[in-house]
């Protein structure tokens, strides 16, 4: 028997996704919020444990559930994928969703879903961050033309050719409207739709807090001491960060000047990096844990600086937290990065080159 309620189903591959999800929920405690979280990282057991937990007992979320990534590609993530896929269908025999909220419109598990609601569904785009704002091909244009190109062609061959890689994220038509923090700037796909802005003050709801403490309890993470953090590093992908044009030595002495102001200095390293690459851990600085999005815990801190590359974290300290100078460092020398150089003026981060300025390349005028 299908249950016929007032349902909006989350779909949530990353951590900032399921961020977005509890701060959007929050905001209608009225409809019935279900869950389900894409693609996880079996690695990252310790994470998704405390997630799982938190689901459970939270109020917010009448159904949750975590599907995992394949461990092994071929036919062994077709078989997973084809398993993924029934789980899927129990979902929809036994509900019916009213809403889809998405931040990643590409992925085949919601295509899957939207296709057999008939598009009886209203289908939102959910800020994923700086894929929001880019016009056709990303930074790495090689990869997402392979993307585009041959793997979308597979996934045609393979799965039905239901399956759709737009090239700009929100623009699959399946998408009906968007919410995005900084409207006026988002790719000219979701421009063609409804817009709502992604009001700053979701994120500091007190269901956002509780998920926070709940997950530091945990983890026995010292929240005050996350929360004192003046100044923040935000560290780039380990691709960027073993870049021959990324200055280690820029950024560390940066670090060790901040910290001899007598700022109280923070770092976060990015979720896919391993160990101390710039041995920063014993130089008196706070670290982030890496495997949660900064926008977790910016809402308890009072930023007056952050420093960082192109990222999605980088323009979320700008958004929640407005007030603070925000500095971005452009590694490499591309069209796509030159765009997005004009994209960080546009809302206030400056330009930096640690290495051959001083500091500051006045960008934004």
């Amino acid at each position: 028997m299908i249950i016929m309620t007032n349902i909006t189903l989350h779909m949530c591959t990353t951590p900032r996704h399921l961020l977005s999800a509890i701060a959007i929920a929050s905001q209608y405690e009225s409809e019935d919020h279900h869950v389900i979280l894409f693609d996880q990282d079996t690695n990252k057991h310790l994470y998704l444990a405390v997630v799982s937990e938190y689901l459970k007992q939270s109020k917010l979320f009448g159904f949750s559930a975590i599907f995992y990534k394949p461990n092994k590609g071929g036919i062994k993530k077709w078989q997973h994928r084809k398993t993924i896929f029934q789980q899927i269908d129990s979902y929809l025999i036994r509900y019916k969703p009213k809403k889809i909220l998405v931040g990643n419109d590409r992925r085949m598990e919601f295509q899957y879903i939207v296709r057999h609601l008939n598009n009886s569904v209203e289908v939102t785009y959910v800020d994923e961050g700086t894929a929001t704002y880019v016009n056709g091909l990303g930074i790495n244009k090689i990869t997402e033309y392979i993307d585009r190109v041959f793997d979308a062609k597979l996934k045609k061959l393979v799965y039905g050719a239901w399956y759709s890689h737009t090239s700009m994220l929100g623009g699959s038509r399946w998408i009906d409207n968007s919410i995005v923090c900084f409207p006026d700037l988002a790719n000219r796909a979701i421009k063609k739709k409804a817009i709502k802005l992604f009001e700053p003050s979701w994120f500091r709801h007190k269901n956002i807090k509780e998920f926070l403490y709940f997950y530091a309890e945990r983890l026995d993470l010292d929240v005050l001491k996350i929360a004192s953090i003046q100044t923040v590093f935000i560290l780039p992908h380990p691709m960027f960060l073993g870049a021959s044009d990324f200055d280690r030595a820029a950024y560390k002495c940066k670090m060790q000047d901040e910290i001899k102001k007598g700022n109280i200095v923070g770092v976060k390293y990015h979720p896919r990096q391993c160990g101390d690459p710039l041995s920063l851990l014993g130089m008196g600085l706070i670290e982030i844990p890496r495997e949660l999005p900064l926008e977790l815990f910016l809402p308890l801190m009072t930023i007056k600086e952050a420093w960082g590359d192109v990222s999605s974290a980088v323009m979320s300290v700008k958004w929640l937290c407005p007030d603070a100078n925000v500095y971005a460092e452009m590694c490499g020398d591309s069209k796509e990065l030159n765009f997005f150089e004009g994209l960080f003026a546009e809302i206030g981060v400056q330009i930096i080159d640690l290495e051959n300025s001083g500091g500051l390349i006045d960008a934004g005028k």
